[in-house]
């Protein structure tokens, strides 16, 4: 199996990924999120990023990894799942009012619910290794 795997950073937003790879390219994504940070900056990622799969074709396979899990200031998966659903809720309220024309019926939970979850610590990258290879099989 070949994987043509393309590591951004955050601040490159998801507009700069999508330039290097057209949402029709893109088979398996993984989102990383830091489970000891706020989910809003994380949120606005995710839901450009759905928003532009949504609108391609062909398999759309996303997996959010939780990093950071078992730092004392972590939130678990269910948390992290809660807060991004009330955040992609709120931005797309904001991008559906604003006129662009954009899908507002949009059900982020069913989404939320249907994309797996990964978590993950500084001491134990082989698991989510182990689960971004499953992933991506």
């Amino acid at each position: 199996t070949t994987w043509r795997i393309v590591d951004t950073p955050g601040h490159w937003g998801p507009q700069k990924l999508l330039q290097v790879v057209l949402p029709d390219q893109i088979e398996r994504i993984v989102l990383v999120v830091d489970s000891t940070q706020p989910v809003a900056a994380a949120a606005d990622y995710v839901y450009d990023i759905f928003t532009a799969l949504r609108k391609g074709k062909g398999t759309r396979n996303v997996l959010i990894a939780c990093h950071k899990s078992k730092h004392p200031k972590a939130k678990n998966g269910r948390r992290i799942k809660l807060q991004l659903r009330s955040e992609l809720e709120r931005l797309n309220n904001l991008k559906t009012s604003d006129g662009s024309g954009e899908d507002s019926h949009i059900n982020w939970e069913q989404i939320l619910n249907d994309t797996p979850m990964c978590s993950s610590n500084v001491d134990d990258d082989v698991i989510i290794l182990e689960d971004i290879q499953k992933f991506c099989e």
